[in-house]
């Protein structure tokens, strides 16, 4: 009798070892995504990163990206400290007052391609960044950037700073709005989510803030008839990756190392998908010959840098409150970003 008793105890306790063994697998992360689902961020980059995930921690950890964004693009801190998603994104341009020292990699003349400045980005936030722990309440996992932003236009070429003085633009916020408005430009601020209501309805003239494949990706391209290439874009998009700090602590330690093991730079990486779409964007644009396509000539480039200096000065200011070496930090990056881009 007592044999049978230890043998239905043992049982038990093995069906208990088996039930918290398999209640640990069903570890999910909610992970809000706002762009849209045919966009590039969820076709090569947050996909891949949410499968990867999934794979190191052999199923213990699935990520669960939802159809439709739970907040609007502004408002993913706030959605991901309040517990609504356990985790997203957010397009640096929302966060200038929060993430003062990240801002680096939307500076103009910055981005020969996105993969570099993203890894530049995370090194350079490993190296300076960190210490000054400005995503206090979040877990920051990585970043992510995008390919250079260009001056389009729906009339002529923008050949000279001048063209701009007066004219409705469409911008994203931060950085590249602020550029633009130095020359002159009226700006209509807003995600690239909605650029096309604002284009396409000729509430601007000329626009920033795309690249070939975004300009595409938005259906904004067929209003365009001229774009000027500025070498390393007058600025480029980058994003903060982060989950809400409660669920990365309801996670065991021994899966939160195998998700940075996939996380930080190799996030960063993912943003190679997007230089690839880009060159081909860009070759299609050429070969369907519509667009007037120029480069920015030598005396456009040195107007700009000087209308524009002000933002590096600005970037090296906002460092030094969060007390972090500004010129030290920015000469790191800009050469991390040359080092990659070769």
């Amino acid at each position: 009798m007592a044999r049978r008793y230890i043998g239905v105890s043992f049982a038990a306790a093995l069906s208990l070892c088996l039930m918290g063994a398999a209640a640990q697998a069903q570890v999910k992360i909610v992970f809000n995504s706002f762009a849209p689902p045919t966009f590039v961020i969820n076709q090569g980059m947050i996909d891949v990163w949410a499968k990867n995930v999934e794979r190191v921690t052999e199923g213990r950890v699935k990520v669960e990206i939802p159809a439709t964004s739970l907040a609007p693009p502004p408002q993913q801190w706030e959605m991901v400290t309040q517990g609504v998603a356990d985790g997203a994104y957010i397009f640096l341009g929302f966060a200038q007052k929060r993430l003062l020292l990240p801002q680096i990699a939307t500076l103009p003349f910055g981005t020969p391609s996105a993969t570099a400045q993203a890894v530049a980005l995370w090194r350079t936030h490993k190296r300076f960044f960190e210490k000054a722990n400005e995503s206090e309440g979040v877990v920051l996992i990585g970043y992510f950037g995008s390919p250079a932003a260009y001056l389009w236009s729906a009339d002529k070429p923008i050949a000279a700073v001048g063209d701009l003085k007066d004219v409705k633009t469409w911008s994203l916020p931060g950085d590249q709005g602020r550029a633009l408005a130095a020359l002159g430009a009226v700006i209509v601020p807003g995600p690239a989510v909605r650029s096309y209501e604002i284009i396409s309805k000729g509430i601007v003239a000329a626009w920033g803030g795309h690249n070939f494949d975004g300009s595409a990706s938005f259906n904004v391209t067929q209003y365009a008839k001229a774009v000027t290439l500025v070498p390393g874009g007058i600025g480029a998009a980058a994003f903060a990756v982060f989950l809400n700090k409660a669920k990365w602590d309801s996670i065991p330690k021994r899966d939160q190392d195998l998700i940075m093991s996939v996380s930080g730079e190799e996030i960063a990486k993912l943003t190679k998908v997007w230089d690839n779409r880009e060159a081909a964007a860009f070759a299609r644009a050429k070969q369907e010959g519509r667009l007037q396509i120029t480069t920015a000539s030598p005396q456009l480039m040195a107007d700009l840098q000087k209308s524009w200096a002000f933002l590096q000065t600005e970037w090296i200011a906002n460092a030094a409150t969060r007390k972090v070496d500004g010129p030290a930090a920015l000469k790191y990056y800009l050469d991390t970003v040359k080092e990659l881009s070769r």
